[in-house]
């Protein structure tokens, strides 16, 4: 007979998520439902966050067409890895810089612009892929829910839309069941009168982080 959770080491934290599996079965199917944590729990968050990574990446090919951003305070603190200069500059202000790069864009070429930089993703230290930092055990306990008729959703305090972009091909988790950190979109029409929406710079409500992550649950997704 296969082993639960085989990649988790035994003990007191493996033991207790096995009773609340057990448990599980007492609760409705209707009433199942998981929201897992992102950042260092489904994936590895260390040196830094994979979506900040996006960003640097974002920011380095555009210096490279267009040298002079490189000045802007909050470009260079970022390109300079400098985390004491991006602390006096305010994470809010360089967050809101770093989401500027992608203002206008349709959902289409946001996505476009993830798939390319996770096609190129090696990470710092473990110069893997992205599929080699997301934890084995995490996805073994995903497969344990699932096999208990839950509803999955992720959680992030990064940017919904690009976590929406790699949680069913890595993750195996609907788009739709992701909250996390909302940007602003506008309406417009493009060249052939088409509806579209466009990223603008404006966050809409809080960051995902703390107690709003259950708020945005409840508004988003009930």
């Amino acid at each position: 007979m296969s082993r639960s959770l085989p990649s988790w080491r035994d003990g007191a934290t493996r033991d207790a998520i096995l009773g609340f599996l057990e448990r599980s079965a007492d609760v409705p199917v209707a009433d199942r439902v998981a929201y897992v944590d992102n950042d260092g729990t489904m994936w590895c968050e260390k040196p830094t966050y994979v979506q900040f990574e996006f960003f640097v990446d974002a920011l380095q090919q555009r210096v490279a067409e267009t040298p002079s951003l490189r000045d802007r305070p909050e470009f260079g603190a970022v390109l300079d890895g400098d985390m004491a200069a991006i602390g006096e500059i305010g994470l809010a202000k360089v967050a809101g810089a770093l989401a500027a790069l992608f203002d206008g864009q349709t959902p289409d070429e946001f996505a476009t612009a993830v798939d390319d930089f996770i096609g190129r993703f090696r990470h710092r230290t473990f110069g893997t892929d992205l599929g080699g930092v997301i934890y084995q055990p995490m996805l073994e306990l995903l497969a344990e829910l699932r096999a208990r008729d839950f509803s999955i959703g992720i959680v992030t305090g990064g940017g919904t839309e690009f976590v929406r972009q790699v949680s069913r091909p890595y993750y195996g988790v609907e788009p739709g069941m992701v909250v996390g950190t909302l940007i602003g979109y506008a309406f417009a029409r493009d060249d052939g009168g088409k509806p579209v929406v466009r990223r603008t710079i404006a966050q809409i409500g809080s960051a995902n982080e703390g107690g709003a992550k259950l708020e945005h649950i409840q508004a988003l997704v009930g």
